[in-house]
C-alpha cells in the first residue's frame, strides 16, 4: 500500500496485520520513545479530540499488551489492544530513524 501523509505524520500499512507511522519530532529520542511508551504520557495525548483515557497499561515485553480505553459522546467507551511482537529501546538506524515496536491485534 501506498505512503499517506496524515498531518506531519506518514502512514503505511505494508500488510493486513502492520501500520507503520513515521513522523519526526524536534526532541531527544528518548523522550519521544517514553512519550509513546509510558502510560502517564499516553494517557494525556491519546484520546481524540475532547475525549478522556479512563485506562491505560503497556507492557513493553514481546507478548505483552497495549491496552488503552477512553470514553467518547457514544453510551460505549473505545478501546485499543494490541500485543508487542517486537520492543527494543531506540536507537539509530542507518536512516537515522527508530523502531519502538511492532504491535499486532489480539
Amino acid at each position: 500500500m501506498p505512503r499517506k501523509p496524515y498531518g506531519r505524520a506518514v502512514i503505511e500499512r505494508p500488510n493486513d496485520l502492520d501500520v507503520v507511522i513515521t513522523r519526526e519530532f524536534e526532541a531527544p529520542i528518548a523522550l519521544v520513545f517514553d512519550v509513546l511508551t509510558k502510560p502517564e504520557h499516553v494517557s494525556e495525548w491519546f484520546a481524540p479530540f475532547e475525549c478522556e483515557v479512563s485506562e491505560c497499561s503497556i507492557d513493553l515485553r514481546v507478548g505483552g499488551n497495549y491496552h488503552i480505553v477512553f470514553a467518547t459522546d457514544e453510551p460505549s467507551a473505545r478501546f485499543v489492544e494490541r500485543t508487542w511482537r517486537s520492543s527494543r529501546r531506540p536507537g539509530p538506524s542507518r536512516r537515522g530513524c527508530s523502531k519502538v515496536g511492532q504491535m499486532r491485534r489480539p
